[in-house]
């Protein structure tokens, strides 16, 4: 089974069966600096990341780097090992992954905020890469280009206090 891709940067498992069994991944490589960026159907079981080997299988084992969205809670998968469960999320929150290649360390992100950071061996070279399992499941606004996501700045001063209302 493949996914299909529409021009709206969305991918969904729209047929076949249910099973780790189609995937979406990209032929373009990005060696050094990269961010994906995704957000998520929520009550499907898909995964979507980054990895070294995108031909190696339909199956979300071989995705290097990964998060995993079940039904609304996050995990994240790392060559098909589970690395933890984390916040809950909505259709909204944005998910990141991205690898610097000056401290050679993958970061997760979740809606601007640091989930985890792994320090990766070597430099490679990373594609995107992502597993179905359920059909409806989905990725959307779906962004994968070179450079790295920045660190989330300080939290800006207290706004101005406004007027008091009328009685």
């Amino acid at each position: 089974d493949t996914p299909e891709k529409s021009t709206s940067f969305e991918v969904r498992k729209s047929g076949g069966a249910g099973g780790w069994n189609a995937s979406a991944r990209s032929t373009t490589s990005i060696t050094g600096d990269c961010t994906l960026t995704f957000r998520g159907a929520t009550g499907r079981y898909l995964m979507a990341g980054i990895t070294t080997d995108p031909e190696a299988n339909n199956s979300y084992d071989s995705i290097d780097y990964a998060w995993y969205l079940p039904a609304d809670l996050t995990y994240i998968y790392e060559n098909g090992s589970n690395k933890g469960s984390f916040l809950t999320f909505n259709s909204s929150t944005i998910f990141k992954i991205s690898y610097d290649s000056v401290s050679r360390e993958v970061s997760y992100i979740m809606d601007d905020k640091l989930i985890r950071k792994v320090s990766v061996p070597g430099t490679p070279t990373f594609y995107f890469d992502s597993s179905f399992h359920s059909v409806g499941g989905a990725i959307f606004d779906v962004e994968f280009r070179a450079g790295r996501t920045g660190d989330q700045g300080q939290k800006g001063q207290k706004g101005v206090l406004g007027l008091k209302g009328q009685k």
